[in-house]
């Protein structure tokens, strides 16, 4: 088995999870709490495959990534890890991805956290008090509305927005790795390392105002 293959299987969970919590196959009690299992195993199971298989497997796509291809360097709470991209789009794309998550992280956190919390307060009491006055159908419209809320714009902007890598010259988009930070010391901004500067779709250069963590890996 591939391991593109085996990276969609081990996604499955996710949409699982949230039919579990929409559509309550095996009744609301049931569906819940295996739902929210689900939930909180998942990361013990994917992040080590995916790891595992950083300097093969590209972040943005999941297709194969040769030893000379991209590197991104990501700046965890944790540490850093690295990882590939299958080609200059791609790292681009990733790290324009991650610098738009950090800019807007609280909002997305509060989107899709604020959601969850809602959705499993309002669950949760209408099991234990049926008189009051919504259903299950409301809370999980509720859910739904605020996960879309915040999600759809995260893969509508994210990669087109402020934040998009802009290159001095062709020769310099490659020098080293793609050094991205994600919540390091509360701030993060993905640079390039070379002669970068970070742009807006007005050409404006945020390069001298934004912070940037850079980092030395070489492919």
């Amino acid at each position: 088995m591939g391991d593109r293959t085996l990276g969609l299987l081990l996604f499955l969970p996710v949409p699982l999870a949230l039919f579990l919590f929409t559509r309550f196959p095996l009744g609301p009690g049931p569906s819940l709490a295996l739902g929210i299992g689900l939930v909180l195993s998942h990361r013990f199971y994917a992040r080590p495959f995916a790891l595992d298989r950083a300097a093969r497997r590209c972040l943005w796509c999941g297709r194969s990534a040769g030893h000379d291809s991209p590197r991104i360097a990501v700046h965890e709470p944790g540490g850093v890890t690295s990882w590939r991209a299958c080609g200059p789009a791609h790292a681009n794309q990733a790290a324009s991805f991650f610098a738009w998550m950090d800019q807007w992280r609280r909002a997305v956190q509060a989107g899709i956290l604020g959601s969850l919390l809602a959705y499993l307060a309002m669950t949760l009491a209408r099991l234990t008090s049926p008189s009051l006055p919504w259903s299950l159908g409301d809370a999980v419209a509720v859910f739904q509305a605020g996960v879309a809320l915040t999600v759809l714009p995260v893969g509508w902007i994210a990669i087109l927005g402020s934040g998009a890598l802009a290159w001095q010259s062709a020769s310099d988009a490659f020098p080293g790795a793609y050094p991205v930070s994600c919540g390091h010391h509360g701030r993060s901004l993905a640079v390039p390392v070379g002669r970068p500067r970070v742009a807006d779709h007005g050409g404006r250069s945020f390069h001298d105002t934004a912070p940037a963590h850079f980092l030395t890996s070489q492919a």
